[in-house]
């Protein structure tokens, strides 16, 4: 980012309507769930069977929220959300970086913001940036 130095913190606002795009809410429809993010936060053919532990599909807005159901198909990756040290979600994309100050709805002052995204995957994290809210809701619970 010119004018800006590689230790200097910058706020990037993503707006909703950017979130909720019809075609960006398309372009998380059959991506890869990952165990935390990949290297260069990227599945693509030459890695996605050293991270890939099920898939995103019927992706869809509730509310504030973007909503998906999660096939998780590897063994360890289902051990972890039942002991939850898997709940939380972080969505790995990619997104055109503006940059442009500005304030955003809650008042927090930005430096760039997010346009254009296409998702990439979802990775299950212990801890993600958007906290508890952005977790697994698991309806199809096994009885103990």
């Amino acid at each position: 980012l010119e004018g800006y130095t590689a230790d200097q913190v910058i706020n990037v606002y993503t707006p909703a309507e950017e979130l909720f795009k019809p075609e960006a809410i398309q372009s998380f429809n059959g991506v890869d769930a990952t165990d935390y993010h990949p290297p260069k936060n990227e599945i693509n053919a030459s890695n996605w069977k050293d991270y890939h532990i099920g898939y995103c599909e019927n992706v869809r807005q509730e509310g504030d929220y973007l909503v998906g159901d999660l096939l998780i198909k590897d063994k360890i990756s289902i051990d972890l959300i039942q002991s939850n040290e898997r709940l939380e979600m972080s969505l790995g994309y990619g997104a055109l970086l503006i940059v442009e100050q500005g304030t955003a709805p809650d008042g927090t002052p930005y430096q760039a913001k997010f346009i254009n995204f296409i998702g990439n995957h979802v990775a299950l994290v212990k801890y993600g940036r958007c906290g508890g809210d952005c977790r697994i809701g698991d309806k199809q619970q096994t009885p103990p």
